[in-house]
């Protein structure tokens, strides 16, 4: 018999398993890959480098992976898997963490 005290696996564990499965550093955060990916895109428009574009596709399917169908109470953007214990997500634009009843899913 189960442990009735079982804790449900959070948005922070899987954040944290989805971010080890993809050989990334956990502490960096959503925030910090969204920022990776700006700078990148910024940089390839500067100079078509093959390498750049493999890195830029590699956060985007990442962060695709993170992404959830929660929006922002505060912006309206997309929420991601939360990067931080105790929270379930996060918006990468406010910079801010959300328990899951603050927010509402997109419909």
């Amino acid at each position: 018999m189960k442990n009735a005290m079982t804790k449900k696996s959070t948005n922070y564990a899987q954040f944290k398993k989805i971010m080890r499965a993809a050989r990334e550093d956990p502490t960096m955060g959503v925030t910090g890959l969204v920022e990776m990916m700006r700078e990148l895109a910024g940089s390839l428009r500067k100079k078509k480098d093959p390498e750049l574009a493999r890195e830029f596709l590699r956060l985007k399917k990442l962060l695709a992976e993170l992404r959830t169908e929660a929006v922002c109470p505060r912006c309206g953007g997309s929420l991601y898997l939360s990067d931080l214990e105790g929270y379930e997500y996060v918006c990468p634009s406010c910079d801010e963490n959300f328990f899951d009843f603050e927010v509402a899913s997109a419909e």
